[in-house]
Order: structure tokens, then sequence, then C-alpha cells
């Protein structure tokens, strides 16, 4: 689950040290939230993280509804619908 779906960014390996300077190998995870968005048309959730957000990279759908919102793909592309027929299911 820890991976964005835009970025592609993931877990992440390296070593903690203490104070003492004991070391341990530890992961870093990401930031990454379920959000709904808009993608090919159609509402439906997938994970982000929050730099992606953030950027406006991807444009979540807001539960108490506005008009429109736009998903950009990191390819380039800009995929808009209307929510009033998302909103219904």
């Amino acid at each position: 689950m820890a991976k964005c779906e835009f970025c592609d960014k993931g877990v992440t390996f390296g070593i903690q040290v203490s104070h003492s300077h004991r070391r341990s190998n530890r992961p870093w995870k990401p930031n990454v939230k379920r959000v709904k968005a808009m993608v090919n048309g159609t509402p439906r959730h997938v994970y982000v993280c929050t730099r992606c957000l953030r950027s406006g990279q991807v444009a979540s759908i807001a539960p108490s509804g506005v008009n429109q919102r736009t998903l950009l793909f990191s390819s380039g592309l800009t995929v808009s619908a209307s929510l009033s027929s998302a909103m219904r299911r």
C-alpha cells in the first residue's frame, strides 16, 4: 500500500543511528493517503502521496461537492468531469 500511484514514491531503507551511535536498519515510508479522484472520467479511490496532493498533481473529490475537479496525470493529460453524476453513486 505504501506507494504513490502517480509518482511511484515508495518505501526507502536506511540506517537509524541512536544517540549512543548504535545502528539498526529501518524503513522510511511515504505519507500516502487514500483519496477519491476522477480517473478517466470515473471516480475511484487511489493511493496518493501528500506531495502530489499539495502540488496539485492530483485533485481529490471533496465530499461537500465542488462542481468540477481536474485530475492531472504525470504524463500531462487532464481529465475533467462533472461531480454531480459522480456524487449520486
